[in-house]
């Protein structure tokens, strides 16, 4: 690959920090973004040393962040409030 078609690359839809999921069994915050050269578009790493594999662009939709734990003690206790 050129510098030039590095350049070219489009600018990925999701960014680092971000949480996507696939849709089906994969949900996690981004980390790492790499170009697929065969697929031609981008895909998503979680943080390391997680469970989780990758998500490629065009399976990935935003979602929330997973709550804190604490959130689902109290509201397992209290009620969702």
């Amino acid at each position: 690959m050129t510098r030039e078609e590095f350049d070219n690359l489009p600018d990925p839809k999701f960014k680092q920090g971000q949480y996507i999921t696939d849709g089906e069994d994969q949900e996690f915050e981004i980390s790492f973004v790499q170009w697929d050269f065969d697929r031609e578009e981008y895909y998503y790493f979680p943080i390391p040393d997680t469970y989780a594999g990758k998500i490629y662009q065009s399976d990935a939709k935003l979602t929330d962040p997973p709550k804190d734990p604490s959130l689902e003690v109290y509201e397992l206790l209290f009620g969702d409030k």
